[in-house]
């Protein structure tokens, strides 16, 4: 019988809590289906890892809040999905939303969205974000520096 839990014991390193370890799940072409809930998600909870991001529908929302692994998916359902999804393998390529994750790729999420940062990449995306914060910070001050007259007569150099 197929479970989640031997491929969840095999993607998951026997010490994650030394690394931030993000599972990413695949909804096997079903995102209205439940990959999972609060009790077969405890595991993230237990193993310490950062989170779970899936393009599938997660149950148990009220017992998940309670975890400290943050759980990014396409909404909530009462639909189990242990009939329709069944895990096959782990630590193999995935398909999250049109986008393929590998392996070691690296996983970006706040409350708007989740990024999937291919590792060669992932120095060139810390430099790009960090000069973007920079720069989004100097426009915010020149904001709050403006004067609204000028703005009325002159226009903005806003784009």
């Amino acid at each position: 019988m197929n479970s989640f839990a031997p491929p969840f014991y095999e993607a998951v390193p026997a010490h994650p809590e030394e690394i931030v370890l993000v599972l990413v799940l695949d909804s096997g072409g079903q995102p209205d289906i439940s990959v999972g809930g609060g009790t077969k998600f405890s595991r993230l909870q237990n193993r310490k890892l950062a989170g779970l991001l899936t393009d599938g529908r997660l149950r148990d929302f009220g017992e998940l809040e309670r975890y400290e692994p943050v759980f990014y998916c396409s909404g909530e359902t009462v639909r189990a999905g242990t009939t329709d999804l069944m895990p096959i393998a782990a630590n193999v390529p995935v398909v999250v939303g049109g986008v393929t994750v590998l392996p070691g790729y690296f996983v970006y999420a706040d409350a708007a969205a989740a990024v999937i940062i291919p590792s060669v990449l992932v120095d060139e995306a810390f430099q790009l974000a960090a000069r973007i914060e920079l720069e989004d910070a100097a426009f915010l001050r020149s904001i709050r520096a403006e004067d609204p007259d000028e703005i009325r007569v002159r226009g903005s150099q806003e784009t």
